[in-house]
């Protein structure tokens, strides 16, 4: 089974993403995943009990914007 927190392989041509929906709980916000949205890209992911939208990039392009939206529980993140 494959870790798909690290997001898409390395040396695949997969990435950067416009859009990234995560259907399982991490225990923590990956970084890896986040690293691989496009800039103005959009995640949305269960972190903790916590649904986080996570849009990477701000109007001139750097930083990464974090809200969340309510409680949640999904299977774990392997």
């Amino acid at each position: 089974m494959d870790d798909r927190a690290a997001g898409a392989p390395r040396g695949s041509d997969r990435g950067p993403f416009d859009r990234v929906l995560v259907s399982a709980m991490a225990g923590e916000l990956p970084a890896a995943l986040v690293a691989q949205l496009a800039t103005e890209g959009v995640m949305v992911v269960p972190v903790a009990g916590r649904m986080l939208r996570v849009r990477r990039g701000t109007d001139d392009g750097t930083g990464v914007v974090v809200t969340e939206h309510g409680a949640y529980r999904f299977v774990p993140l392997r």
